[in-house]
């Protein structure tokens, strides 16, 4: 007969800002779609409770991170003051890289007479790309009541003379040449991407330039909130 021994995951989990215990977490990621990640939390009745779109962030320990303990000491035993309380807090979260960062999207509840297990489903934040559709205006009065029923949007074919390839490329090698609303210097085919994805969220930190909406509302707002196109790196 052999027993578990326990061990700390270093694992760190937020959701909205409040840290959240973790009791395993598993991490997907393939090419051309979100990365999906699968947390399971403590079986509480409160987690069956978040809300839809809860925001997650969810840091590993590396192991890089050695703390100065004689430095710590030090400064602990100051008198007077509490920069050793906030050292040790810093302390706390220092070696910790961000792992994942997205959105609850549904959970697993299972209950059995010997266990329970509360699993949080999770997608990163590309997934409103994924989400965000446009309808071609085919006449003079477009898509009408469709497009309002599906969520998707009506500002990006709007000529029903065009085809939406046209569109599409026109609006890329816009990117190319002037780079982006929010990257005026990010040009090349990276711009022309950044910029399309732009069209679908809006573009609102433009330091001065040309701001405008996203494709509808619900975009919009999940570009104020998360400023997802802000997110976007590449190597040169």
């Amino acid at each position: 007969m052999s027993g578990g021994v326990g061990e700390r995951l270093k694992i760190r989990l937020f959701l909205e800002g409040v840290e959240v215990p973790v009791v395993s977490a598993n991490v997907q990621v393939a090419p051309n779609s979100p990365s999906v990640a699968s947390i399971q939390v403590p079986p509480l009745a409160e987690g069956t409770k978040l809300l839809p779109r809860t925001l997650v962030h969810m840091f590993f320990d590396d192991g890089s991170f050695v703390p100065d303990l004689t430095m710590f000491h030090q400064v602990k035993q100051r008198p007077g003051g509490d920069n050793g309380y906030e050292l040790e807090r810093d302390m706390t979260s220092a070696g910790y890289r961000l792992c994942f960062c997205g959105e609850v999207v549904g959970f697993a509840w299972q209950k059995h007479p010997y266990q329970r297990s509360l699993v949080l489903q999770c997608l990163d934040l590309s997934c409103y790309w994924d989400t965000a559709f446009q309808w071609v205006n085919t006449d003079l009065f477009g898509p009408g009541y469709k497009a309002m029923f599906s969520g998707g949007g009506t500002d990006l074919f709007t000529d029903f003379l065009s085809s939406a390839g046209e569109v599409v490329s026109a609006t890329v090698q816009q990117g190319i040449r002037n780079g982006t609303w929010q990257y005026p210097k990010m040009k090349g085919l990276l711009g022309g991407v950044v910029h399309l994805l732009e069209r679908i969220g809006g573009a609102y930190f433009t330091n001065g330039g040309k701001q405008y909406k996203g494709s509808n509302l619900f975009f919009s707002l999940a570009e104020l909130r998360l400023h997802i196109t802000q997110m976007i790196g590449a190597y040169e």
